[in-house]
């Protein structure tokens, strides 16, 4: 049985058109009239205006042929080697039918040169068109992807896989897109994981499956901040039971309960523990292989730099430079965008810019990542007015989310609650002057904070310094009561 026509079936039954479409499966490869007549069926229907976007399926199919009846699926082949066998199946019976028509014309009367320069260009294109993924790209076949994209959203089609939580962000970028590499990057206590577990929580909540890279964490500690996002319990609850209220534990038991009966959603998060790979062993070409094994929507990686190099360098500036190559390499190529968290370097508090230079190991992430975001936990101390209403107001904590760079849209940031677990809304779009005054107030407690840092180093010196003199003290003490005991008489 050809491999067209079983291709065909595997859209059909899977949905996995746009896989064939990236491999580079155009009409011109189907050289059997059923499997023609069969992937016309299903380019129309995704292209046309009433279905545009959408994937023939089984009922689709019935709709239009009845008695239709679809090959059986060969399971033992994945889709790429589907798309090669028919690919191959064309390179085949092209070449066959150049050659044999050179033949023919070279039998004739005519000049020999004629089918032969026919037969050079027809295999030189041949040679050209190749057998494997379509990588190639010419201005036609891409300014018409670019159209029926931009016709799409004419229409009112959402093309991105996900929308983020936060409408500002949305607007900026469309949402989460294939090729996206994020970086939420910030100094200790920024929130940068809570924002993490956040979005986790957002894609369960938005059906999208995931799979989490952590060394920082055991799976217990994700799944206990992820379930109190999901739920809406403050932390200290899930990680003590006995003190949780009656409502909250019946929300953990009815969630628990869904899960138990939906095995799809169930498996919405896999985390992956990099403590369970060899020593060296959680690269990222290992983390691909889960990729392809699990088949995520999206990736979360918790700590980027803490992923091994494959290359095995062994400064931190190159190693983390080569994991953020492969890691752009792997978006790439396996169309599953990552979102990734990294430490902001000690530059963070050197200046009030919102610099790249401030992640932490390697200047490479700013150049391979779509979005660099820097956290910054914000401290905001209550108006004039809202003192006038509420004398006994306290001051607020917000997350400040500053853009420091993007390949795509221009987003200075965003202000979102601070409310671990319960609430990360967006509180507002900040502004040029915004991103300042937040720089500069994280600025100055940096600096706070290495004050009271050599203010306790201090003070533990002279603690020390006086335990030392005490000691010597007690010691010529002890000396000198020793030497009265020398001098006095021995009795007779």
């Amino acid at each position: 049985m050809s491999h067209q026509l079983t291709l065909c079936a595997r859209i059909i039954r899977t949905g996995c058109l746009a896989e064939v479409l990236d491999y580079g499966i155009t009409a011109e490869d189907f050289t059997t009239p059923e499997g023609l007549s069969v992937w016309t069926l299903i380019h129309n229907y995704h292209t046309m205006a009433q279905t545009r976007g959408s994937v023939l399926d089984m009922t689709g199919l019935l709709e239009r042929h009845p008695n239709y009846v679809l090959p059986p699926d060969r399971t033992e082949s994945s889709t790429h080697a589907l798309c090669f066998a028919v690919r191959r199946e064309r390179v085949k019976a092209g070449a066959s039918k150049a050659l044999g028509d050179a033949a023919s014309l070279i039998s004739t009367d005519i000049d020999p040169m004629v089918p032969l320069a026919r037969l050079q260009a027809e295999v030189s294109a041949y040679l050209a068109l190749g057998c494997t993924a379509n990588a190639d790209v010419g201005f036609g076949r891409g300014l018409a992807g670019v159209m029926q994209r931009m016709q799409l959203q004419r229409d009112g089609v959402d093309l991105s896989l996900m929308k983020w939580p936060w409408r500002a962000m949305n607007k900026a970028t469309l949402g989460l897109q294939r090729d996206d590499y994020v970086v939420f990057y910030g100094r200790p206590k920024s929130m940068k994981t809570w924002t993490l577990a956040y979005l986790v929580a957002w894609c369960y909540e938005n059906e999208k499956k995931l799979v989490l890279y952590t060394k920082e964490m055991t799976p217990d500690n994700v799944y206990q901040r992820v379930l109190a996002c999901i739920c809406r319990i403050h932390y200290e609850f899930v990680r003590d039971a006995y003190t949780m209220s009656d409502n909250d534990w019946y929300a953990i038991q009815k969630l628990y309960h869904q899960l138990t009966l939906d095995p799809v959603l169930a498996n919405t998060i896999v985390v992956l523990n990099g403590r369970d790979a060899p020593a060296g062993g959680d690269t990222v070409s290992w983390l691909n292989s889960k990729i392809d094994k699990h088949k995520p929507v999206v990736a979360f990686i918790d700590g980027l730099y803490l992923l091994s190099d494959q290359n095995k360098r062994s400064k931190d500036h190159e190693r983390v430079t080569s994991i953020s190559r492969d890691i752009r390499g792997m978006v790439l190529g396996s169309g599953v965008p990552v979102i990734a968290t990294m430490q902001a370097n000690r530059k963070a508090a050197g200046h009030t810019d919102a610099n790249l230079d401030e992640i932490a190991y390697s200047d490479a992430l700013a150049q391979d990542c779509t979005s660099a975001i820097r956290t910054i936990q914000r401290k905001v101390n209550p108006t004039e007015e809202e003192k006038e209403k509420n004398p006994q107001a306290e001051p607020k904590q917000f997350i400040d989310l500053i853009f420091g760079g993007s390949r795509e849209y221009s987003l200075h940031g965003i202000r979102l609650h601070a409310v671990p677990a319960r609430d990360f809304s967006q509180v507002k779009e900040l502004t040029e002057a915004d991103v300042l005054a937040s720089k500069e107030a994280d600025a100055e407690e940096e600096e706070e904070r290495k004050a009271a840092r050599a203010a306790k180093r201090r003070k533990a010196k002279m603690k020390a310094a006086q335990n030392t003199a005490q000691g010597g003290i007690k010691e010529q003490q002890a000396a000198g009561e020793q030497a009265a005991i020398a001098r006095m008489p021995r009795a007779q």
